[in-house]
C-alpha cells in the first residue's frame, strides 16, 4: 500500500516539475526575445531598413515561425530555443521555404537565437548560412 502511495506522490511531483520546468523555459525564450530584438533592430538601423512588422508565434501555412520581423527590404525569420539542437536548425530552414513564398521578393535573414546553443549546433546552423546569437 505505501509503494502505491509513494508512487501517485513521485508521479504529481514529475508533473509538478515538467509544469516548472515548461513555464521556465516559455519565460527564458520571451526574456531572450527582447536581446534578439535588440540585435534586430541594430540591425535594421545599420542597414538604413524601414520596420513594416514584428511579432512572435506566427503561423504561415501552418508553420509557427518564432519571432518574425519584416522591413521594407528583408524579412527576419528567428527561431528562439533555450538549448537548440540540429533538428531545430533543419525545422527553420524548412520554415524559411515557406516565409520565402510569402515574401518572395524580399531577403530572408535566418537567425537562431538561444542561451546553451553548443559548437557543434552553432558550427552547423553557421554552414546552412543561419546566424547564430547566444545569450
Amino acid at each position: 500500500m505505501k509503494s502505491l502511495e509513494h508512487s501517485g506522490k513521485v508521479d504529481d511531483m514529475s508533473k509538478k516539475l515538467l509544469r516548472i520546468e515548461l513555464k521556465l523555459k516559455a519565460l527564458s525564450e520571451s526574456f531572450y526575445r527582447k536581446f534578439l530584438w535588440d540585435d534586430i533592430r541594430e540591425e535594421i538601423t545599420l542597414k538604413g531598413e524601414k520596420l513594416v512588422s514584428r511579432r512572435h508565434s506566427v503561423y504561415l501555412d501552418d508553420e509557427e515561425i518564432d519571432y518574425l520581423v519584416v522591413t521594407d527590404k528583408s524579412v527576419y525569420v528567428a527561431e528562439v530555443k533555450f538549448k537548440p539542437r540540429h533538428e531545430d536548425v533543419g525545422k527553420l530552414l524548412a520554415k524559411v521555404d515557406v516565409v520565402r513564398k510569402h515574401y518572395g521578393s524580399k531577403n530572408i535573414v535566418v537567425i537562431l537565437a538561444g542561451a546553451l546553443i553548443s559548437r557543434e549546433v552553432e558550427e552547423y546552423a553557421k554552414q546552412k548560412g543561419v546566424k547564430v546569437y547566444k545569450y
